[in-house]
């Protein structure tokens, strides 16, 4: 027997999103049940669901299952609405959804975007990326956002991650549950349904809906997958999409297996945050690649293609294929580097050195600290100086500074810095490398100069001078600019 788009969604509630509802205390229970709305329910009413509501067919059901599943469960609803702007029509959808919701009394918000075509970037990739950003911020606190793809947008997603060249994690496609940053649970309880079935309910319900012009432009790849492709492949093969989303599955499963057994290399093989490669190099080349792309997107959200993985492979080898040592020293990933330093691999955030304000460049490289009036100096794109609020504190990043005739220049190799009265003064290279500071860590790094010498090194925690200050002011370095 088919099973129908409402029994669909109520399965991908019970199964994926029933702890986002419950009590810590229920949650913790083995056989929480959904349940209409009584004594026993084990659904909060201070929480609930988001849909994510464009006006198109998809969304339109969506919302209309929602709303009988909500009512019946006590769970509060709400919709929310992405106006891209892209469309003559845009402001007329947002009129039709603004108007559904009041019909149906569901709380409703809506947020528009500016979108711009860049250049080596995907218009669809942009506006999907800003589309969750706004949908983050719309969403009521402990709400889930629930999205309309179904099994035919799940097809195509897998035909445009294999045109890409994808491995196992990007053929799993859209996952049916998934977590961004911002704490934010986003579900897709139609997953499991046709486009066919969607509109056979959309009809049996009498729904409205808006069709976007847009969907029907093959200049992008996904309609023209939609439009072109995949109705030849179901044509041939009618359980084309159903299959694809059962390949799909079992990329997602080889995907978590894959992710447990790199989690289990994790103690070994990283070191406060770095990668040893003495202990990598104990590992089959697939599984080198394997946890150096996990390591990059776990902790630093980045996702090399396969000839950038390449290059980090071979720079990551102890030896090269010369049998020499190798040297190559870093590889730039969009404003992060991965940087070799003894036998270890790092990431390194990279900010531009030129200073954001129109401060004073008294010579190449060093920048004047001119306080005038202002109790905060923006330095650069990673780090701001400001006045401490007070002489005693136990801020390892407060320290002091002469308050006037000061320079800052980042990484300053050549300056004289005596970090300890019974130890010479040395130059800052060689402290680097005493403190076993990598090459590109030294380019971010701000040094604090009066006298040609270095008064303050902005590491963690501060290296301050033992020299001693006249006419000093405490100052706290702090990481992002203060605006």
């Amino acid at each position: 027997m088919k099973v129908s788009v409402a029994a669909l969604f109520e399965s991908a509630l019970r199964r994926y999103a029933q702890g986002t509802f419950a009590s810590e205390e229920q949650k913790t229970s083995a056989n929480l049940k959904l349940s209409n709305a009584n004594a026993n329910s084990t659904i909060s009413s201070t929480q609930g669901l988001c849909v994510a509501y464009s006006g198109g067919l998809d969304s339109t059901v969506l919302l209309h299952v929602a709303k009988t599943f909500c009512k019946n469960n006590n769970i509060a609803l709400s919709a929310a609405h992405v106006n891209h702007g892209i469309s003559k029509h845009a402001e007329t959808w947002q009129k039709h959804c603004e108007e559904q919701c009041a019909e149906l009394n569901i709380p409703f918000a809506t947020q528009s975007l500016s979108l711009k075509k860049r250049p080596q970037h995907s218009l669809e990739a942009d506006a999907r990326d800003a589309r969750y950003s706004i949908l983050d911020s719309l969403a009521q606190p402990n709400s889930i956002v629930v999205l309309a793809q179904h099994q035919d947008d799940q097809a195509e997603t897998f035909l445009l991650q294999l045109k890409r060249g994808a491995g196992v994690k990007g053929l799993a496609a859209m996952p049916v549950i998934m977590a961004r940053k911002s704490g934010v649970q986003y579900l897709r309880p139609l997953l499991e349904a046709t486009r066919a079935d969607i509109l056979l309910y959309a009809r049996r319900h009498k729904l409205t809906w808006i069709d976007d012009e847009s969907n029907q432009d093959i200049a992008y790849d996904r309609n023209f997958l939609r439009n072109q492709v995949l109705p030849l492949l179901t044509q041939r093969w009618p359980s084309f999409s159903k299959a694809v989303a059962r390949s799909t599955r079992h990329c997602a499963q080889e995907n978590a297996v894959n992710t447990e057994y790199m989690d289990l290399l994790w103690d070994r093989l990283v070191e406060a945050g770095s990668i040893d490669l003495s202990q990598l190099s104990t590992q089959s080349p697939a599984t080198q690649s394997s946890f150096i792309r996990h390591w990059l997107a776990t902790e630093h959200d980045l996702s090399p293609a396969s000839a950038q993985l390449s290059d980090i492979l071979r720079m990551a080898q102890v030896v090269n294929n010369l049998g020499r040592k190798n040297t190559s020293p870093h590889i730039v990933l969009g404003s992060k580097a991965i940087e070799r330093y003894k036998d270890k691999l790092t990431v390194i955030p990279l900010a531009k050195q030129t200073p954001l304000k129109s401060d004073v460049v008294t010579r190449a490289g060093f920048t004047k600290l001119e306080w005038g009036s202002e109790k905060i100096l923006t330095l650069n794109e990673s780090y701001s100086l400001k006045r401490a609020a007070t002489t005693s504190t136990s801020n390892s990043n407060v320290f002091l500074l002469p308050e006037k005739d000061v320079e800052y220049v980042f990484g300053g190799s050549n300056i004289n810095f005596k970090y300890q009265k019974n130890r010479p003064s040395k130059k800052m290279k060689a402290w680097y490398q005493e403190w076993g500071v990598s090459p590109i860590q030294r380019q971010q790094t701000p040094v604090f100069v009066s006298d040609n010498r270095a008064i303050a090194i902005g590491l963690e925690p501060i290296k301050k001078s033992c020299v001693d200050l006249k006419h000093a002011i405490y100052v706290e370095l702090c990481k992002s600019p203060l605006i």
